[in-house]
């Protein structure tokens, strides 16, 4: 399908950024340890005639923004600031919530579960 085509360039371009981290040292696992890291990552396609056309990284954060109104967290920047008025504005039904996203993130983890709709990178070898 085009989803799949679309999603294995995006997998295959997130495998070597993350495998450049790695190798250079900016991420570092814990022996022994679970854990998981959340980043974000921009993509662009060129057009295709009628076929997919290929994919661009745009923007890879290893440390990207993330707002969940359950946890404790201090509002630093001026979207988190906006993101909580929202919410105490709107509730559950507010736009930037990513509660749900990090839970599910720490399950895979921490309960060896996949919430439907995951799909996990390859680990990295070596």
């Amino acid at each position: 399908s085009v989803y799949d085509k679309i999603m294995a360039q995006c997998r295959n371009i997130v495998n070597v950024v993350v495998r450049r981290a790695i190798d250079g040292g900016n991420l570092q696992g814990r022996g022994g340890q679970k854990q998981f890291e959340i980043f974000s990552c921009d993509f662009m396609f060129s057009a295709g005639d009628g076929n997919i056309g290929e994919a661009y990284l745009i923007e890879f954060n290893f440390s990207p923004v993330l707002y969940d109104p359950h946890a404790n967290q201090q509002l630093t920047t001026a979207g988190l600031k906006l993101y909580d008025r929202e919410y105490r504005e709107k509730g559950e039904g507010a736009e930037i919530n990513d509660h749900g996203m990090l839970s599910e993130a720490v399950s895979i983890v921490f309960r060896s579960s996949r919430p439907r709709g995951w799909r996990l990178l390859d680990p990295p070898r070596g």
